[in-house]
Formats: C-alpha cells, sequence, structure tokens
C-alpha cells in the first residue's frame, strides 16, 4: 500500500509538472515593475516608472542621499507621481511616474516608490558622471522568448560582471507579442531589481508593433509609453520611440528602424553634426548588414548609413538576426570612414548564418551573450560574453587626434 501511494505521489507531481502553467501577473496596491529610466541629463535626473493596481491612489516617489546611517531616509524628498491609466482585458491597470531633478552628477541615491500605506523597498542607483570619467556600460541584442526560465540568464551574467554599470542599452524586441501582459511580466521579474537599479535604455523591435493578418504594423504595444520614458527629443510624431542622450564623452543615439526610415534621416543628420561628444554610438533593431538573411536593409542602408560615416560614427549597436556578427561593412575605400556594425542576441532564440550574408570579421552562432563596454578617453575597449561568462569576442577602439578610429584586438 505504500509503494502504492508513493507511485501516485510521484505521478501526480509528474503531470501537474508537465502541465505549463500560466503565470498571472495581476497588479496589487503594492507597487511593482519599478524601472529606472532616463528622460534628462543622467548625471543630474533620473526617472523612475512603476505598476499598481487603479486603486492605489496617492502614488510618490521618495528620495534621500545613500548614508551608510540607517535614518538616511530622514532627509528623503517626496516627489508625486503622475499616473496613467490603462485598459488591459477588462480591467485598469495603474502605471505611475516620476522624474527626480536636481542631483548631484557621480552620486549614490536611494529611493522608494508607492503611497503612504504600501511601499517598496528602497533602491539605490547612482548618477552619470561628467568629463573624462569612465563610462561603462550593457548592451544586450533580443530577449523576445522564454523570458523567465532563459533570457534571466543573460541579463543575470551581465549584471554580475559589470554591476557598475551606468546604463543598460536594449536592442529591441524585448517580448514576443507586444501587448501581452504575462510577457511582459516575465520581462520585468527576469530582471528583478536590476531593473529598478540599473537605467535601462532601448530601441523599438518589430515585436513591439501589433501586426494584421497583413503583416502590417497595425498599433504600438500600450504597454511601452508607460512603462519608458525616454528624452523627449525625437522627430514629431516619434517621441519616445527615437532619440538621443549625452553622457559624459558620449552622445548615444537610438533610432526606429520599423517605420519612417527616409523622415528619421534629416533629424538623425542634424543630431550628428551638431554632436559636441568625443564617441558617437548608434543603435536601432535592424541591423544594415543581416547575418541570419543574408540581405542588405535597403532603407536603412540608403538613407543613414551615408551620414553614419559622413558623421564619423564609432560603433553601431544592433539586433533582430538571432546570431552575434560583428562587421565593418564593404572594403575600405581611401578616406573612407567605416564604423564598427555588431548584431547580437540574448534570449534563446536562435537562427543561422545565412550562406549569401556578407563576410564578418566575427561570427558566433546558438549561444545567448551580453557585451560590455567601457570607454576612457580616446579609448572604447568592448566585450561579448556568452552567459557562462567566456569571452567570445573584444576588440578596442582608440580615437585619433582627427577623430577616426584605430581598431585592435584584445587579448582573449
Amino acid at each position: 500500500m505504500k509503494s502504492l501511494i508513493y507511485i501516485l505521489i510521484l505521478l501526480s507531481c509528474f503531470s501537474y509538472s508537465a502541465i505549463a502553467q500560466p503565470v498571472v501577473y495581476t497588479p496589487s496596491l503594492h507597487p511593482d515593475r519599478i524601472l529606472l529610466n532616463w528622460s534628462g541629463d543622467p548625471a543630474t535626473t533620473a526617472t523612475v516608472t512603476w505598476r499598481t493596481s487603479a486603486e492605489a491612489v496617492g502614488s510618490k516617489a521618495e528620495i534621500a542621499l545613500a548614508d551608510p546611517h540607517p535614518d538616511f531616509d530622514e532627509n528623503e524628498t517626496d516627489y508625486q507621481a503622475e499616473t496613467q491609466l490603462i485598459e488591459h482585458e477588462g480591467h485598469q491597470l495603474a502605471y505611475h511616474r516620476v522624474t527626480f531633478r536636481g542631483l548631484r552628477p557621480n552620486t549614490l541615491y536611494a529611493y522608494r516608490v508607492g503611497n503612504n500605506a504600501r511601499r517598496s523597498a528602497w533602491f539605490q542607483f547612482k548618477t552619470a558622471g561628467t568629463g573624462e570619467d569612465t563610462l561603462s556600460f550593457i548592451f544586450l541584442g533580443d530577449a523576445q522568448n522564454r523570458l523567465l526560465d532563459k533570457w534571466s540568464r543573460a541579463v543575470r551574467a551581465a549584471y554580475r560582471d559589470m554591476p557598475d554599470a551606468a546604463f543598460m542599452l536594449h536592442a529591441g524586441d524585448l517580448i514576443n507579442h507586444a501587448d501581452e501582459d504575462e510577457e511582459w511580466g516575465e520581462w520585468f521579474e527576469a530582471g528583478s531589481f536590476i531593473h529598478s537599479t540599473t537605467p535601462s535604455l532601448s530601441a523599438v523591435g518589430n515585436h513591439e508593433y501589433i501586426k494584421n493578418e497583413a503583416g502590417e504594423k497595425v498599433a504600438f504595444s500600450k504597454f511601452w509609453d508607460p512603462q519608458f520614458h525616454f528624452p523627449a527629443n525625437g522627430p514629431v510624431g516619434m517621441e519616445n520611440r527615437v532619440y538621443y542622450l549625452d553622457i559624459q564623452q558620449t552622445r548615444l543615439v537610438v533610432l526606429n528602424s520599423n517605420k519612417n526610415i527616409k523622415q528619421q534621416a534629416a533629424w538623425l543628420e542634424e543630431v550628428l553634426k551638431t554632436n559636441p561628444k568625443k564617441w558617437l554610438i548608434v543603435s536601432f533593431h535592424h541591423p544594415i548588414y543581416s547575418v541570419s538573411r543574408g540581405t542588405i536593409n535597403e532603407g536603412i542602408y540608403q538613407h543613414w548609413k551615408p551620414l553614419l560615416e559622413k558623421y564619423k560614427v564609432d560603433l553601431v549597436l544592433q539586433g533582430h538576426d538571432h546570431i552575434y556578427g560583428r562587421t565593418r561593412g564593404e572594403k575600405p575605400t581611401a578616406g573612407r570612414h567605416r564604423p564598427v556594425y555588431v548584431v547580437s542576441v540574448s534570449g534563446p532564440k536562435m537562427y543561422d548564418r545565412h550562406p549569401e550574408a556578407l563576410p564578418m570579421d566575427v561570427i558566433v552562432e546558438k549561444q545567448q551573450l551580453y557585451q560590455t563596454l567601457q570607454i576612457a578617453g580616446d579609448r572604447l575597449f568592448y566585450r561579448a560574453k556568452s552567459v557562462d561568462a567566456k569571452l567570445v569576442d573584444s576588440f578596442e577602439l582608440q580615437k585619433t587626434p582627427d577623430g577616426n578610429i584605430l581598431t585592435s584586438a584584445l587579448v582573449k
């Protein structure tokens, strides 16, 4: 009899684990999905967004210098939140946003969100530095699928490798279905406190759009704008999808490669032409040189690539191909500047290299990856690693007095 009971228990456990159990990310009065963004100067501002049920009232954020004394919060400052309600599956969800202003550069702060009844834990973050301070950040290609059980490896490995990163940059396709709340819930759970302590920046991927039966992009994710709040300096009508950010010695430009390619070109030229910074980095979702499709993205190639060369962009960070590739494009021509183009993937969905793809300097297939970058004076150090922390690619860019760049390999 005991043996029979034991067998029945085992069968019961097996049956339960074999059936996929959907995760319900229902909001409550307690704040969740706490995300640190930048919408202004990263040395003196920070923006935080979070979610609650619609019944939560009086939402606010509190911030204080992260003094080691446990009573540091006696000197906290309150910010009342802007709240937006959105409809989802017959329910109202409340998204809240606060921008902290007047912060000190290169300074550690603590903040929490909620209301007088329910508050989050205190989270700490550091404002950006100024001038010649070293800038470190993380770049992640498409997450997209199996976010909690597989993509979590990448974001957590990247944070473990570079816990002092100033920010994380995502190449788009953060999720697979634009308006699937469960997937957004997994994205936030996979990153956990990392999202609350390391600011996130992102390009827009094709999976942030909703398509009709003909495959046309007819709507944008209703979760994007409530969750992300990026600098409002993009072209009219493209705000929060197209923007640039100046941080220390670097100007980072983020484009939307899904729509309005030609219309973005005039804005892009002005932003590149007026760049006051030493380093120029551009990011968008669809790669100019496709590794897995064996094609050149003609619209981007025609309208953006000449500007990237003319204004001496140093590095272009892309996604979409679900494979890793690095190239400087076609064969060099005398006097022509050639940026370094990188395509990467952090999630578990993988594609093969296309046999007719443009020759790459480096290709890595079937590996979840993350990239760490450090900019120190005239040098940029780039490393791509697998989620088991093995180095798969690296290089150094060095600025010359005339603004050109020299590329050299780093010792692996």
